[in-house]
């Protein structure tokens, strides 16, 4: 058997309120009455039916009163359970709302970390790449291929204008070097072609050095003491990090 403890309390409710309203309109006046009655026993019979005809009075009154009782207990019914009603969908409404600020908070934060996350794996491999291609870079250098390369930067300086050529052959004549670098090192033999090769174009008083660098990873560079000419794979893998960092972010 189940206990319908709405119930229960609303009938506990209304037992109470009815024990109150007769209190006050039931048996206080009637007690009073009785009272007056005792204490004048001996008055007159017309004082007697007067108080009859109240006491009738006050009953019809309180009669009329009770009639009204079961609709001021429903009105009374209905107001309580329109409250806890309205209660109970305020708080309805605003746990929902609290749990959908959760959530939305909650999927910030997620797409936030998510973005943060694939942004750095890509960013580890475009350097992942960029170290891969360097190190097949690397392995593939040869001596011909740098001596190849200084072949080509000769080949530019010598498409130099003839204003800015002879500027930068001042500057090696001058007590200045021109330094070549390539990666790998030149043997002696591609070293004295190259001498000869950048003779052509500074002149045969030119003083030219040779090293190996292995930033460059497969490149060479004609570093003259105002400006680089440059023709090298690093450069090349720059350029492609750079962009692939900027594909990467848009």
């Amino acid at each position: 058997m189940q206990i319908d403890w709405w119930t229960l309390a609303l009938q506990a409710i209304n037992f109470l309120v009815l024990i109150v309203l007769l209190r006050r309109f039931l048996y206080r006046p009637v007690a009073r009455a009785l009272a007056r009655r005792k204490e004048q026993t001996g008055q007159a019979q017309a004082e007697a039916i007067a108080a009859t005809a109240r006491a009738e009075d006050e009953r019809k009154q309180l009669v009329a009163e009770r009639a009204t009782w079961p609709a001021e207990r429903e009105r009374l019914l209905a107001e309580t359970h329109a409250a806890i009603e309205a209660e109970r969908r305020h708080a309805a409404d605003a746990t929902r709302a609290e749990v959908e600020a959760i959530q939305v908070a909650a999927r910030g934060k997620l797409a936030d970390e998510h973005a943060a996350a694939t942004a750095d794996l890509r960013h580890h491999a475009v350097e992942l790449a960029i170290e891969l291609s360097a190190s097949i870079l690397r392995a593939s250098a040869t001596t011909a291929v740098a001596e190849a390369l200084v072949e080509r930067l000769v080949e530019r300086l010598g498409a130099l204008p003839g204003e800015e050529l002879g500027r930068l052959r001042v500057q090696v004549s001058d007590g200045h070097t021109l330094q070549i670098v390539t990666a790998p090192g030149l043997g002696a033999d591609a070293e004295a072609r190259l001498r000869a090769r950048i003779g052509e174009h500074l002149g045969p008083d030119a003083h030219v050095a040779f090293a190996s660098d292995d930033q460059l990873i497969a490149g060479a560079e004609l570093r003259f003491p105002s400006t680089v000419i440059t023709l090298s794979w690093r450069d090349a893998l720059d350029r492609a990090r750079k962009e692939l960092e900027y594909d990467v972010a848009a």
